[in-house]
């Protein structure tokens, strides 16, 4: 498979903290491989997906080498090469503007065409992620919208411009049991048919071996594992038996 992302030796910390929140993380991210990064809060799963799209904040200091396609000159375009999906759907939107303002803006940040252009590309994603939705509807606000409708939303912007890269923290948070099946479908078929990569930060770990080719884990900024989800189940044998049971139930679900 082509390498899409390669990291070596990563590194993040905040202002004149001797703590690292990221140490020394080495990995790479093929075309078309779903990866997820597992983790309890604070493990620094979130600012390794933020150093990775450069939306740190103007306090961090990064070391270390990371290259997109090969280059470490190159800096992938956010919104184009490289897209992020984050853990609240609600914040992730403007209150005081409608989702069609906020998809026509999404769109023309990266394309150009008429407003019926854009509008209907924008549909074609929204039909593609799951929210079926009226033209119409697109003129309500983001509060008349249920939590899964905003996260479909959140989904189909992020990927309209297809990018490479799609990056995604905790996407299963606020989510039931259900929902979280669906969502792993839904992403297992994005990546089937676009050949886009998937970087996911969870701590669902049924979840993530559901959709994931590969996982790491981190703790207290470090890797300390990477490998398939047999090798994690094995790895954790006290746990193995409620965790294989979770597994394969949503594998079952997402084959049939």
């Amino acid at each position: 498979m082509i390498k899409l992302l390669k990291i070596e030796g990563l590194s993040v910390r905040y202002g004149d903290s001797p703590g690292y929140a990221v140490k020394d993380v080495t990995f790479d991210l093929s075309q078309g491989e779903a990866v997820g990064i597992l983790g309890e809060s604070g493990s620094g799963k979130s600012t390794l997906l933020g150093a990775i799209c450069g939306l740190l904040p103007w306090n961090a200091r990064t070391s270390g080498r990371l290259e997109f396609w090969g280059d470490t000159k190159r800096k992938p375009a956010l919104g184009k090469d490289i897209a992020i999906v984050f853990q609240d759907p609600f914040s992730a939107f403007d209150p005081f503007f409608t989702m069609e303002y906020q998809a026509l803006e999404t769109f023309y940040a990266w394309k150009n065409g008429t407003r019926d252009e854009a509008l209907s590309q924008v549909m074609k994603v929204f039909e593609r992620v799951g929210l079926r939705i009226s033209r119409s509807e697109l003129r309500k606000y983001p509060f008349q919208f249920s939590g899964g409708m905003l996260q479909r939303a959140c989904l189909g912007l992020a990927i309209l411009h297809d990018p490479s890269l799609l990056l995604l923290d905790e996407p299963t948070s606020a989510l039931d049991t259900f929902r979280k099946l669906e969502l792993a479908r839904l992403l297992s078929s994005l990546v089937a048919t676009s050949k886009m990569a998937l970087l996911v930060a969870t701590h669902d770990l049924p979840f993530a071996m559901a959709l994931c080719s590969r996982v790491l884990v981190m703790e207290e900024g470090r890797l300390v594992f990477e490998g398939n989800a047999k090798e994690l189940v094995g790895a954790n044998s006290a746990n193995k038996l409620n965790i294989a049971k979770a597994f394969w139930e949503q594998r079952r679900f997402l084959e049939s």
